[in-house]
């Protein structure tokens, strides 16, 4: 064997570990469970892993990183590129913002951590974020399943901590030692179908995946370190 094809063979070996190590914080905390592949059906967890393979190795020889977010050898399409644009004034600890798209939005934090309680505080924005992302994301996700669902509403109840010494830990010179972000996000989404029909099982949960690894705000937070706990539920045995 010359040393060309024992480079190679190295290269691959190397890229099959990491696609295997990269699987497990993909498939941590979604839906209440940890989802891995093999509790996917199996006409899913075949493509999901075979998908994989191809997408890791035509990440590792372009030069991206795993979770996409640096290029060494390619810049980001500006043709698949979506911007966001907010202007914003502040005030004591409450700030009004203006988004591109002609919508205002407000924040503020209570009297107790110094504020006027005028509005929601950031964080309850996040969530509002993250549920409106997933409420979005989920109707294309069911639209786009077959046999097609057809989702007529979801019920979201989702709640959140974090450690405050990560904000408030002093002197404010040095960097806390605890993080600042969310620790976990929990909760339910209960899945109603518009003609009341039951979600089978393979569907809720690829439902869930898909809708959980497509939603920018849910992406954003499990990239950040965040425990994602969340139970989807088939709205049609809630009701019964």
């Amino acid at each position: 064997m010359d040393m060309a094809s024992a480079f190679l063979i190295i290269q691959l070996l190397v890229v099959m570990i990491r696609v295997a190590l990269s699987f497990a914080p993909h498939f941590n905390g979604m839906h209440g469970h940890t989802l891995h592949v093999a509790k996917l059906p199996q006409r899913y967890s075949n493509a999901i892993f075979m998908g994989g393979i191809r997408s890791y190795m035509r990440q590792y020889l372009s030069g991206e990183s795993r979770d996409g977010l640096s290029f060494e050898k390619e810049k980001l399409s500006t043709k698949h590129l979506k911007s966001y644009s907010i202007r914003a004034t502040g005030h004591n600890s409450a700030t009004k913002s203006q988004t591109n798209t002609g919508h205002e939005l407000q924040s503020d934090v209570p009297k107790s951590m110094g504020g006027g309680d005028a509005a929601p505080q950031p964080v309850e924005h996040l969530l509002a974020a993250l549920i409106g992302c997933t409420q979005a994301t989920a109707m294309f996700v069911g639209r786009s399943m077959s046999p097609r669902l057809s989702i007529n509403k979801l019920e979201f109840d989702i709640k959140a901590n974090r450690d405050n010494r990560g904000a408030l830990q002093q002197p404010i010179n040095k960097v806390p030692a605890i993080p600042s972000r969310l620790q976990a996000v929990s909760g339910t989404v209960k899945v109603f179908l518009g003609n009341g029909r039951a979600l089978s099982q393979d569907e809720l949960d690829l439902l869930a995946w898909q809708t959980e690894v497509r939603c920018p705000v849910a992406n954003m937070m499990m990239a950040s370190g965040c425990k994602m706990d969340i139970q989807w539920i088939d709205g049609s045995a809630c009701s019964i």
